[in-house]
């Protein structure tokens, strides 16, 4: 529990220089230092992550887990559900929340979603110690940071192994350690022991529909505040565990300085991308292209006779037609296409069991053909791009191309589009007014002596307190 993060554990150990100099960045971060546009992306991701871990809760099974979970006395929210759990609960349900719309921001050249491990690790604990904001966006800050250079650092992952559950947690592990006030030389014994414990996941349950992938970055948000519980109870992990796990066994090797280089001076962070989509990121830029051949050339979905997608490997993996459940609806780009072709936009819902059954939608998808590019897998992840092919029942062909799908740095969504996101997956939970209290208080965060404003507003509708 975090009244044993009080406590210390002294030990000697051996400096390890890149995990050292990690730790010391993430406890000694001023915000003031920090460029503002780096700040400005942080409110834009934390903005973000809070919109889909509060629309990814009224999932059934999130909302089952919160209820089994709650304890009146808890000190922290389960969001958008307005039940009370304690923090490693908390980092639990609001990660998992967070994963189940596959909506969350990510970073690209890391190949992982550090914000939503990040973000519900931080905030239960800085709500549990009734922290300032300004104390929680610097924890993230700092803790994104840490995790995108390890993410950085570390090879290729096992190419069978998910990354959520795995090296963005040592990020999480940063920014928790720095709320609890403990030494750089803690964070960065409770980094080593974290990494030893964090997930072997599978890449196929996404593809299969397994809904256990859902908790996977729940987990780690849980597994960060245990690893400074742990470590500040006297446990400590493998000297170096993070080259260990990220270099030998769970990635292809690792270079180490890679994850220092100008830290401070550049941030890694601040290239992270925002998904105008919830479905898999891997298939976004064929929207992308078939959006911008529709504007160039308006057809109706009964005017196409075959469309022909050509992405890289993962994106190739989405080409199941008719999935089964939500999760495998998400990693369908057949069915996303469909969706888009029949109703013009990507919404939650349209991802939903009720949707799947649609049979207009069924005869759409069966005319989408995906298969692997080499060329632009071999350019991944400089561009993520995208071949779009649509042919015409008029005998017209369009063919276009994309080098990044859009929320990419290169290609960012408008802040207003990042508004109107979370007011869509927000106001419907908790009403526009409560949205709109709660998007004052992200852009005010750095200046609120409590996260009172921003997390009641959030919490969920009151007549779901028990």
């Amino acid at each position: 529990m975090i009244a044993l993060l009080a406590g210390r554990a002294g030990r000697e150990q051996v400096r390890v220089e890149y995990l050292d100099d990690l730790a010391e960045f993430a406890i000694a971060l001023d915000l003031t230092g920090v460029p503002p546009a780096v700040v400005a992306t942080a409110h834009e991701q934390i903005l973000d992550t809070l919109g889909v871990i509060v629309g990814g809760a009224q999932a059934e099974p999130v909302r089952q887990l919160a209820e089994r979970w709650h304890s009146p006395d808890g000190p922290c929210w389960a969001l958008g559900l307005r039940r009370r759990l304690l923090p490693r609960q908390a980092a639990l349900v609001n990660g998992t929340a967070g994963t189940w719309l596959d909506f969350d921001a990510g970073h690209r050249w890391s190949g992982g979603h550090p914000a939503i491990h990040v973000l519900p690790a931080a905030l239960a604990v800085a709500q549990a110690r009734r922290l300032s904001g300004k104390e929680l966006l610097t924890a993230f800050i700092a803790g994104s940071e840490v995790a995108c250079r390890i993410g950085l650092a570390k090879g290729p992952l096992v190419p069978v192994l998910h990354p959520h559950g795995s090296w963005p947690v040592l990020g999480a592990v940063a920014a928790v350690g720095r709320l609890c006030g403990i030494t750089a030389g803690e964070v960065r014994r409770a980094m080593e022991l974290a990494a030893t414990l964090t997930l072997a996941t599978s890449w196929n349950t996404a593809f299969a529909g397994a809904t256990v992938r859902h908790v996977y970055a729940g987990l780690g948000a849980q597994l960060a505040i245990q690893a400074v519980e742990w470590t500040l109870a006297g446990w400590d992990g493998e000297p170096d565990g993070v080259g260990v796990v990220f270099g030998r066994i769970a990635a292809a090797g690792i270079v180490r300085r890679r994850a220092t280089i100008a830290l401070g001076q550049q941030w890694e962070f601040a290239t992270s991308y925002l998904k105008p989509y919830p479905f898999a990121r891997f298939g976004h830029n064929a929207i992308d292209v078939l959006q911008e051949l529709h504007t160039q050339h308006p057809f109706r979905a009964s005017d196409v006779a075959r469309i022909v997608i050509r992405v890289g490997a993962l994106g190739a993996r989405m080409a199941h037609r008719h999935p089964q459940n939500e999760l495998q609806a998400r990693f369908s780009l057949p069915h996303a296409v469909a969706v888009w072709l029949a109703r013009g936009r990507l919404r939650p819902e349209d991802f939903r069991d009720e949707a799947l059954g649609e049979p207009e939608l069924r005869a759409l998808a069966e005319r989408v053909d995906v298969s692997e590019d080499p060329e632009w897998e071999a350019l991944s992840p400089r561009w993520r791009g995208a071949t779009v092919t649509v042919v015409l029942r008029d005998g017209r062909t369009l063919t276009g191309e994309t080098l990044y799908p859009t929320g990419d740095p290169e290609k960012p969504m408008l802040p207003e589009q990042v508004r109107e996101k979370f007011q869509q997956l927000v106001a419907p939970v908790v009403g526009a007014a409560a949205t709109a209290a709660a998007m004052q208080a992200v852009a005010a965060l750095a200046t609120l002596p409590t996260l009172e404003p921003l997390l009641e507003p959030l919490a969920g509708p009151l007549e779901a307190e028990p």
